[in-house]
């Protein structure tokens, strides 16, 4: 009997651990747009998605990636980034943390004082220029396992001003250092968290004709406890083991000096 229990509970803590144990499947929810996700709204994180992007040197980096090995490079907080491409198709197989927020990049731009050469610049005068171009987007894309999400045009994101430093042989061709103001503006998802064990595929990108430029992305991720998760989960499993040899061998029958009650 002791072998069975103990089968029995490592078989459960074996469960628990691959995010197999019996539970109701919680699809990936788009989150409305505007919403304030850990105290911040997505248009804030939409700024630290840029200084994200703006902290790679190539080749090294999740946006000309093509498979997704990259996609787990520099990411930590509460929202886990989703690369887009420079113009291109991409098709990425990759890891998310379970319970993490994930933001997804469907068709955005940003410009800064250095990436326009004048220091002098204003936010505003910035600002007109990136929401002139953002006015062009005339196609956008997305849907969760085969499942097409709707009005995305509601989903447009305009940041506030913010400041990045951009890496050596960074993926905008920008010379190193820092920006100065920086403005941008797009559409972006917000997608609330998955469990772990939980695979997604996700399809996004957009488009802009006048430019004849257009981003497809087909992300498929699976979410996996955190390493914290997992060494909590170790713990419990070595618990178990301990606890269950310590009960010794059950008696299947009655000792011989036993009475029934009266």
């Amino acid at each position: 009997m002791r072998t069975s229990y103990l089968w029995q509970s490592l078989v459960l803590a074996s469960l628990a651990l691959s995010g197999l144990a019996p539970a109701a499947r919680a699809d990936a929810i788009v989150l409305p747009p505007h919403s304030v996700v850990e105290g911040r709204t997505i248009a804030e994180y939409t700024t630290d998605w840029w200084n994200w992007a703006f902290s790679f040197s190539l080749p090294d980096d999740p946006f000309t990636d093509p498979t997704g090995a990259a996609a787990n490079m520099n990411q930590s907080g509460p929202v886990f980034f989703l690369a887009g491409t420079t113009g291109s198709t991409a098709n990425r197989t990759f890891t998310v943390p379970a319970d993490t927020y994930l933001l997804v990049p469907l068709l955005n731009f940003e410009l800064s004082q250095l990436e326009l050469g004048d220091f002098s610049l204003t936010e505003a005068q910035i600002r007109s220029e990136v929401n002139g171009v953002i006015d062009l987007v005339d196609e956008l894309h997305a849907s969760i396992d085969g499942v097409a999400v709707p009005n995305l045009f509601d989903h447009r994101e305009e940041s506030p001003a913010f400041e990045y430093f951009a890496a050596p042989d960074n993926l905008f061709d920008l010379p190193t250092g820092p920006s100065g103001i920086a403005v941008a503006d797009g559409y972006w998802l917000m997608l609330a968290p998955i469990a772990a064990g939980e695979t997604h595929v996700i399809n996004y990108g957009g488009g802009v004709s006048a430019f004849d430029f257009r981003v497809d992305v087909t992300a498929t991720l699976t979410a996996i406890p955190e390493p914290s998760s997992l060494v909590l989960c170790g713990a419990a499993l070595c618990g178990i083991v301990v606890f269950m040899s310590r009960r010794g061998p059950r008696s299947r029958t009655r000792p011989a000096d036993s009475r029934e009650g009266p």
